[in-house]
């Protein structure tokens, strides 16, 4: 099941809007503070302003939202007793329904404290059509900023990224963010395509393969007759 799938969930209501459980909450709250996701905070006067989640507190309920260098912007925020905060996650289209947030310090910083939220909404927005391709056993080849080689498993392959696979447990991982200029597609005896990938998103899995890091790329290059073989 995808980690955004909400079968335990009440279906929507008429505003597209639907409770989830605190344990989906979280988890949410944490992949946006990890992947350190740029968010729009929609408030209900119609303006939108740009924010993050800077941190997660599960045993308070409560996450922090980067504030603002401009007082009315904070202001404006601290009097919305309600607000959105939506972004794109996994191809879905994530909206989740904020309470009053509270005035808050992060690092020295403007910041909100804001409870969990109890309600969400989201659209599946797939850009491009995605083909599994473990079982071909097709490989990602690319160098590493130390120079150091890296081998990965093709997990997955669409128009506009690739999903790869590490095997080896224990194997530091790649943040997010990760700019791999020259790598190669391997796809066996058919054929292998340069390219350049960037790490967007990190999933630890737990697989019958031994499969332990999930990262989703996308692509930011292709060489110019790069189909090779």
């Amino acid at each position: 099941m995808n980690r955004l799938d909400s079968a335990s969930t009440n279906p929507p209501s008429s505003d597209g809007f639907q409770y989830a459980l605190e344990g989906e909450i979280h988890a949410i709250l944490d992949i946006l503070a990890m992947q350190e996701r740029s968010l729009d905070l929609r408030l209900p006067d119609g303006r939108t302003l740009r924010t993050k989640v800077l941190s997660v507190d599960a045993p308070a309920r409560t996450f922090t939202l980067q504030g603002y260098v401009s007082e009315p912007d904070n202001e404006a925020v601290l009097a919305c007793a309600q607000s959105e905060l939506s972004t794109v996650l996994d191809d879905v289209s994530l909206t989740l329904c904020l309470g009053a947030p509270a005035r808050s310090l992060f690092a020295g910083a403007a910041a909100f404290s804001v409870p969990f939220p109890e309600k969400l909404s989201q659209v599946q927005r797939r850009r491009d059509y995605r083909a599994e391709t473990l079982d071909y056993q097709y490989t990602f080849e690319a160098e590493l900023p130390d120079g150091t080689g890296l081998i990965l498993d093709i997990a997955d392959l669409s128009a506009s990224g690739v999903g790869l696979r590490s095997r080896t447990p224990g194997t530091n991982t790649l943040a997010v963010g990760t700019l791999l200029p020259k790598g190669r597609l391997r796809f066996g005896t058919l054929a292998s395509l340069e390219v350049g990938v960037r790490v967007v998103r990190y999933q630890p899995v737990d697989t019958a393969d031994a499969a332990v890091h999930h990262y989703g790329c996308e692509f930011v290059a292709f060489e110019q007759g790069a189909l090779l073989d």
